[in-house]
């Protein structure tokens, strides 16, 4: 249904969709991540968050990967563009991003903008959550100070202070609420339903998530480009885990606990 909407789109369109797919980290690439844990793959696993190998590397990962580089074939989607105004300037009819760019789209388009959901790749629907955070670390001199700080921006009118200005989901019910593009009327409703709905699964709680983030975005843009899934993801496994084992050596060294 996705892919027939998008043939159908080619006529009136340079291409279909706008997705990003320069390397480097950051949210439009993690907006992919979505697919690949669709698909049943993740970047890596999850119970101690160390090892990357059979799993960024592994069938569902590679499966969602061929996915996006079926569609770059195709001609849905342009691998090198220029620059990121295809959407805004009518060459391209959907944009695969996310609720930063909410405020430019809405100047651009007007009422012409619409939110749409991911296509269901398998049999699950996967949406991404979570965003960069606060957090005390062991070290910090005056952690029931940095406590009381953190406690005052997660206050109802802290974060829809926030929120209003970079498009996020407020991250409590009761702000949400209030929130002039979340409450049950908004615009952008459809990002609070998927996560209230448990479609949501957060990035990988790791310090070195922006590596692991990285890796993948580099894979992203190689296979974009042509380059073999499965070799592409393999590179991205052994630069994250040569990268733990390095830190870990590290710490050793240092006497740190990872």
């Amino acid at each position: 249904m996705f892919l027939a909407a998008a043939a159908a789109c080619m006529p009136s369109a340079a291409q279909t969709l706008q997705v990003w797919v320069h390397s480097g980290p950051g949210p439009e690439r993690d907006a992919y991540v979505a697919s690949v844990q669709a698909f049943g793959g993740d970047l890596i696993e999850r119970a101690r968050r160390r090892r990357a190998e059979g799993v960024i590397n592994g069938s569902g990962s590679v499966a969602a990967l061929r996915t996006l580089q079926a569609w770059v074939r195709a001609g849905y989607v342009d691998a090198a563009p220029k620059n990121d105004h295809a959407f805004v300037s009518g060459q391209s009819a959907i944009s695969w991003v996310g609720h930063w760019v909410y405020g430019h789209y809405k100047k651009a388009l007007g009422d012409k903008l619409g939110l749409v959901p991911l296509p269901r790749f398998s049999s699950r629907t996967v949406t991404g959550s979570g965003s960069w955070n606060f957090g005390i670390a062991a070290s910090c001199p005056h952690p029931e100070a940095a406590g009381r700080f953190i406690e005052h921006l997660m206050s109802r009118i802290e974060i829809l202070r926030v929120t209003q200005v970079n498009g996020a989901v407020p991250g409590t019910g009761a702000a949400m609420v209030f929130s002039r593009h979340y409450a049950p009327d908004g615009e952008l409703r459809l990002y609070a339903e998927q996560l209230l709905a448990g479609m949501a699964r957060v990035r990988p709680p790791t310090p070195h998530y922006p590596v692991v983030s990285r890796a993948f975005a580099e894979a992203v843009s190689q296979v974009a480009r042509g380059a073999d899934v499965q070799q592409a993801l393999d590179r991205a496994a052994r630069t994250i885990e040569s990268h733990i084992a390095a830190t870990d050596a590290a710490n050793h060294t240092t006497g740190k606990t990872p």
